[in-house]
């Protein structure tokens, strides 16, 4: 059970970083191909919103992989693995409060 969750959290961190990657692209292509409805204020608003929830969904799960590697190590995982999993207040806060422009810049 526990190298099924370890590889869930990882294959859903990889979709949403993949999903993030991708957003722009299918945006603009529903833009140009798209309903009349989807006009340019419209797509920003989606790659706003839709990158700034991939981004929180890609670090979430990327934090919650590097919980399960800890937790399979038990009381005794490796320095680095360990010091990554302690320093992820500036990663999240960062996603939360700057997903959508980290979107629209991209």
């Amino acid at each position: 059970m526990q190298l099924c969750n370890l590889a869930m959290n990882q294959i859903f961190s990889i979709v949403a970083y993949t999903g993030f990657l991708l957003l722009p692209l299918v945006v603009l292509y529903l833009r140009a191909v798209g309903p009349r409805w989807f006009t340019g204020p419209v797509a920003v608003c989606v790659v706003a919103l839709g990158g700034c929830f991939l981004v929180n969904a890609g670090i979430h799960f990327y934090f919650e992989n590097l919980g399960d590697q800890m937790r399979a190590y038990g009381n005794n995982p490796p320095p680095q693995l360990a010091e990554e999993w302690a320093n992820d207040g500036a990663k999240q806060v960062f996603g939360v409060w700057f997903g959508g422009f980290y979107a629209l810049t991209y």
